[in-house]
C-alpha cells in the first residue's frame, strides 16, 4: 500500500512539474521581446528612467522603454513627470545625479557602449518634435529607436522621418476596438500596445492575419501575464521587474 502511495505521489509530482515547466516555457516563448518599462525597476524604484536602471535591466532584455521630454532649450531628458517643457536643461539637470541622469549625451554614450540595445520612446511632450530630434541628434543610432505613436495621424509623419518600426500604443485614444482594427489594417507596425482593460475587452479576437506583437502594460505578475496570454491574446508585456 505504501509503495502504491509513493508511486502515485511521484506521478502527481511529476505531472505537476511538467505543468510548471510548460507554463514557464509558454510564458517565456517570446521573452526576447519583453520590454523594460520606464527603464525597468532599479533599487526598488519604478519609473526610474535612469542610466543605472537601463544598465541593470539591459542584462535581461534588449528592449528598453523610456519616458522622454524635450526641454525649453531643445535638449532630450528621460523623465516621466512633471512636464518640464517650460524649463531649460540646466534647470533640470541640477536635480539629478550626474552619473545617473538619462539625457541626450548620456543615452548616446550608453548606445555606443551597448550596440544590441533598442530604445522604445514614450514622449510626454510633442511626439513628432521629439522623434525629429532623435533622428538628427542620434544620427546612425536612430535606427535603434522604435517610436510609439499615440494616434493614427502620427503614423505617416513618423514613417517619413525614416523610422522602420513603429508601435501604436493605445493609452491616449478612446476609439472602439472596431475602429482600431480598421486603422491598423493599413499600417505596417512592430506592435500594438494597450492597457489590461483594453486587452480584456477582446480586441485581440477582432484582429485577423496579425503580423505584429500585442503588448500589454504594465504587468508585474506572472499570474496576470499567464491570464492575459492564455485568455486574451497578449504576446508579451511591458514590465518593471519580470525578467
Amino acid at each position: 500500500m505504501k509503495k502504491k502511495y509513493k508511486i502515485a505521489l511521484f506521478i502527481i509530482s511529476f505531472i505537476f512539474f511538467l505543468l510548471i515547466l510548460f507554463f514557464f516555457l509558454y510564458l517565456n516563448s517570446l521573452k526576447s521581446f519583453r520590454v523594460a518599462h520606464a527603464g525597468g525597476q532599479y533599487n526598488g524604484l519604478k519609473y526610474a528612467n535612469s542610466i543605472s536602471a537601463i544598465h541593470f535591466n539591459s542584462k535581461y532584455t534588449k528592449y528598453i522603454e523610456l519616458d522622454m521630454q524635450l526641454t525649453k532649450d531643445n535638449r532630450l531628458v528621460c523623465i516621466h513627470d512633471p512636464i518640464i517643457s517650460g524649463k531649460t536643461f540646466s534647470e533640470i539637470k541640477k536635480d539629478f545625479p550626474n552619473k545617473d541622469f538619462c539625457y541626450d549625451v548620456s543615452l548616446k554614450k550608453f548606445l555606443q557602449q551597448n550596440p544590441e540595445i533598442i530604445i522604445i520612446t514614450d514622449f510626454k511632450t510633442d511626439n513628432l518634435k521629439g522623434l525629429n530630434f532623435i533622428k538628427n541628434y542620434f544620427d546612425k543610432f536612430s535606427k535603434r529607436f522604435i517610436p510609439q505613436i499615440f494616434d493614427e495621424h502620427q503614423y505617416l509623419p513618423v514613417k517619413n522621418l525614416g523610422y522602420d518600426e513603429v508601435i501604436f500604443t493605445l493609452y491616449r485614444v478612446s476609439y472602439s476596438n472596431e475602429m482600431i482594427v480598421q486603422i491598423i489594417k493599413n499600417f505596417d507596425i512592430f506592435a500594438l500596445t494597450m492597457d489590461p482593460a483594453r486587452l480584456r475587452s477582446g480586441i485581440a479576437d477582432k484582429i485577423h492575419n496579425k503580423n505584429f506583437l500585442i503588448y500589454v502594460h504594465t504587468v508585474n505578475s506572472y499570474f496576470r501575464f499567464l491570464q492575459y496570454k492564455i485568455f486574451f491574446g497578449a504576446d508579451e508585456i511591458y514590465t518593471d521587474n519580470l525578467f
